[in-house]
């Protein structure tokens, strides 16, 4: 950290901006390389008895997780939410567990103001595989779907 300002006219990435959370980790060098720069963040939530969540910075990856608990869930989305400061963020929340999704909708909306939550009819974002859902595997994937489909703004009629 202390030599970082030796090296001029470049955007540096220390390891000390990534060492306290690993899982953030590519989210951190890409935004601080300008990866996607003006690009939204788009949050995919598939709700569950394991919650999916991935994020995305344009069509690049940032983060992909599986947690057991909307507690959990509104951590780590709120973590993905923390470092994306300038950029429009969209958290999308499939509609598959209606009482779960509203729950993490309803999180959300009081700890971030300057997010934009959709709900999303997830139908069709399972994959049909003869494989057990080994990690997760499945709910991320879901997550992914979501995370491109557009739905309602969360607090209308419809979502």
């Amino acid at each position: 950290m202390k030599e970082r300002p030796l090296i001029k006219g470049v955007e540096v990435v220390v390891l000390e901006d990534i060492e306290n959370d690993p899982d953030l980790a590519k989210q951190t060098i890409l935004d601080k390389l300008q990866i996607g720069k003006g690009e939204p963040l788009i949050i995919g939530v598939d709700p569950g008895r394991r919650i999916g969540i991935v994020g995305y910075y344009g069509n690049s990856e940032v983060f992909g997780e599986v947690v057991t608990s909307a507690d959990e869930a509104a951590g780590a989305i709120m973590k993905l939410l923390k470092l994306a400061q300038k950029r429009t963020k969209i958290v999308r929340i499939g509609n598959g567990n209606p009482k779960l999704a509203g729950q993490i909708a309803e999180t959300l909306t009081m700890r971030s103001k300057d997010v934009q939550i959709e709900i999303v009819d997830e139908r069709g974002t399972s994959a049909k595989v003869a494989r057990p859902n080994i990690r997760g595997a499945r709910d991320v994937s879901s997550a992914r779907m979501i995370a491109f489909r557009h739905g309602w703004h969360y607090g209308t009629p419809d979502g």
